[in-house]
């Protein structure tokens, strides 16, 4: 587990977080589900971000959605390589690489 990651940070993941769930539907839950790796992967932090679970409302038809927060994860914004899309993942799924 990482307690205060710093930029550019070397680590080991064992499990991202994904996000389930349909945006189109009204009253459709959306959450970030932990998915564990197979073997650990290397990857670089680039940040901390702050992940919501909730669900998206349209109470007037086309006039605006209202979103319901149901739940909420700090996780690492990590980097694996200049051209692939980063990954999510808790802190306590990295560790320092060697």
């Amino acid at each position: 587990m990482i307690d205060h990651p710093t930029l550019g940070q070397p680590v080991l993941v064992s499990a991202v977080l994904d996000r389930q769930g349909e945006h189109i539907k009204c009253g459709e839950r959306r959450a970030w589900v932990r998915v564990p790796l197979p073997k650990r992967i290397k990857a670089c932090v680039m940040g901390l971000r702050n992940l919501q679970d909730g669900t998206t409302e349209w109470p007037m038809g086309d006039e605006g959605t209202t979103w319901h927060e149901t739940g909420r994860k700090m996780a690492l914004l990590l980097a694996l390589d200049l051209r692939r899309k980063p990954i999510f993942a808790l802190p306590q799924d990295c560790e320092d690489s060697p």
